[in-house]
C-alpha cells in the first residue's frame, strides 16, 4: 500500500488517498478508527467474517472500528480515498445516524460528492471542502441500498460485463448488446439498473484504471493514454480531470514522488 496524500481535516478527522499494487492482497486485519471509503479506481474484494463484497468503480464503504476484514485489490490497482473517524466523533453522528457496515455500488450523494471532489479538495488542502464532503459522503451511506443479488442478474449481462472487463481496447456497446442477442437500448438499461453505472461510463472506469496503472508503473502519459485505449493523450487528460479531480500529470507527480 503507498499513502499519497493525507490531511487532517479536524482533531477527529483524516483524509487518506492510497494506492494498492495489482494483485496485492492485506491480510485479515482491523482498524482502531471507523473508516468512510470511496473506491476511485479499480476494484476489490473484501472478506469478513459474514460476508464478501466484489466491488468495482464507483464504490463507496462504511466500515466501523475493529471489523476483521481481508482485501484482494483487482488486476488493474485500487485507488482510494479514505476519512478516518475518531470514536468521538463516532459518538456524535450515531445519535443522528446509524450507518452500518457495507460496500454499495454507487456515489450519488449531493452536488459535492462527485468523484472528482475528493482528489481536488485533497491535493489542495481545502480542509473545509473535506469536511463538507465527509457529511455528503456519509448522508450516502445511510440511505438504504436494495441492491440485486448476483443469482439474480441475467446470465448475459454478467458475460456482457466480463468481456467489457477482460477487452484489451475499448469495444462498441451496441456491438456488445447484438452478440448477446440484446437490443442495444435494453441492454443499457438493464446495465445500469443492476450495476449503478452505465455501460459506458463503466468501460471508462476501466480504461482510467488501466491507465492510473501504467502511470505507477513510470510509463510515459502518451503511452498510459494508448495502452488504456484513449484515443490520445488528450483524451485522457480530459477523462481523468473529469472523473477523477486531478490531471494525469499531477496525479503522476505523487506516484512519483512516493516511488522515490
Amino acid at each position: 500500500m503507498t499513502r499519497l496524500l493525507q490531511h487532517t481535516v479536524s482533531p477527529q478527522l483524516k483524509a487518506t488517498l492510497s494506492y494498492y499494487a495489482p494483485g496485492s492482497m492485506m491480510p485479515a486485519h482491523r482498524h482502531d478508527h471507523a473508516q468512510l471509503s470511496v473506491l476511485l479506481s479499480g476494484g476489490l474484494r473484501e472478506q469478513t467474517e459474514q460476508s464478501a463484497f466484489d466491488i468495482a468503480t464507483p464504490g463507496l464503504c462504511f466500515k466501523p472500528q475493529h471489523i476483521l476484514h481481508s482485501d484482494q485489490y483487482g488486476a488493474q490497482g485500487t485507488l482510494i480515498f479514505s476519512f478516518s473517524l475518531s470514536p468521538e466523533l463516532l459518538s456524535q453522528f450515531d445519535k443522528i445516524t446509524s450507518p452500518r457496515y457495507q460496500w454499495q455500488s454507487r456515489l450519488t450523494a449531493g452536488p459535492r460528492a462527485g468523484q472528482a471532489s475528493y482528489l481536488q479538495a485533497l491535493y489542495h488542502g481545502q480542509l473545509d471542502t473535506l469536511h463538507d464532503l465527509f457529511w455528503d459522503t456519509l448522508s450516502e451511506c445511510s440511505i438504504p441500498q436494495h441492491t440485486v443479488r448476483e443469482r439474480q442478474r441475467p446470465d448475459w449481462l454478467v458475460r456482457a460485463k466480463k468481456l467489457l472487463e477482460e477487452a484489451e481496447r475499448p469495444v462498441s456497446l451496441s456491438e456488445l448488446a447484438t452478440q448477446q442477442g440484446i437490443h442495444p437500448v435494453y441492454f443499457s438499461r438493464a446495465f445500469k439498473k443492476y450495476f449503478h453505472i452505465s455501460a459506458s461510463a463503466y468501460q471508462q472506469q476501466l480504461q482510467l484504471s488501466k491507465a492510473v496503472r501504467s502511470m505507477t508503473q513510470g510509463l510515459p502519459l502518451s503511452d498510459s493514454a494508448f495502452h488504456a485505449g484513449f484515443s490520445d493523450q488528450s483524451h485522457m487528460s480530459r477523462a481523468m480531470t473529469s472523473r477523477l479531480g486531478l490531471s494525469p500529470g499531477k496525479l503522476q507527480k505523487l506516484f512519483q514522488s512516493k516511488a522515490g
